[in-house]
């Protein structure tokens, strides 16, 4: 999957549309939300070391996605 994509902050609140699309049929490798090339379009707050962002696909508001972000290592 390769992943495009925009945020801002705004009032505390970071928001962010990331276009996904699958580029190569690997093995084991599945979408998901169960769709190839789609838009996610999720919400949280920033936060230094771990955030929680939530959102859906915009092509289908049903299906819904929570991420987990952690911080692992600083950026060079």
């Amino acid at each position: 999957m390769i992943y495009v994509g925009s945020f801002k902050v705004e009032n505390g609140v970071i928001y962010s549309d990331i276009k996904v699309k699958k580029y190569a049929n690997v093995a084991g490798m599945v979408s998901v939300v169960g769709i190839n090339d789609f838009t996610l379009r999720i919400t949280g707050t920033p936060a230094q070391n771990e955030m929680l962002l939530s959102g859906y696909v915009v092509e289908d508001p049903s299906r819904k996605i929570t991420i987990k972000a952690v911080r692992r290592a600083e950026l060079p």
